[in-house]
């Protein structure tokens, strides 16, 4: 696996960290495995604090003992996803929509930060834009 430019790693590190203003819980960032498939979207994994993430959204850790999930749901809310299915799935969409808020921030940053942090698209296609950043899993801390 290649290693991303220091220049674009920094580019990174500016945009997550300006989301943890936002999001607290949020304590840093690493490069997704199989990262360098992809020639316009930039998976990262979003390393957080479960119990920090509890008290900003009010929510009981769910004792997922994995330490990396696709959603915050895995880690926060309902924990008997059988007995209570349709809260359950209440509970997916909210982390969801989470998770596309988050993205767009990224993005919505990574846009303005100067050109020498920003990684292009490879290829013949539309080298001038910039790639998009995506959150690939979460990953707890702890």
């Amino acid at each position: 696996m290649r290693q991303l430019p220091k220049e674009h790693a920094t580019g990174v590190t500016i945009v997550v960290k300006s989301l943890s203003k936002v999001y607290p819980f949020i304590k840093g960032w690493e490069l997704s495995e199989g990262w360098d498939n992809y020639k316009t979207t930039l998976y990262i994994e979003l390393i957080i604090n479960i119990e920090e993430a509890s008290k900003f959204y009010n929510k009981p850790p769910t004792g997922f003992k994995n330490k990396k999930g696709s959603t915050l749901s895995m880690f926060l809310g309902m924990t008997d996803i059988f007995n209570n299915k349709s809260e359950w799935d209440d509970e997916f969409e909210f982390f969801y929509g989470e998770k596309q808020k988050m993205i767009n921030k990224l993005n919505n940053v990574y846009h303005m930060i100067p050109e020498d942090y920003i990684r292009f698209r490879e290829g013949a296609y539309n080298k001038e834009k910039p790639i998009k950043l995506d959150i690939d899993n979460y990953m707890s801390d702890n």
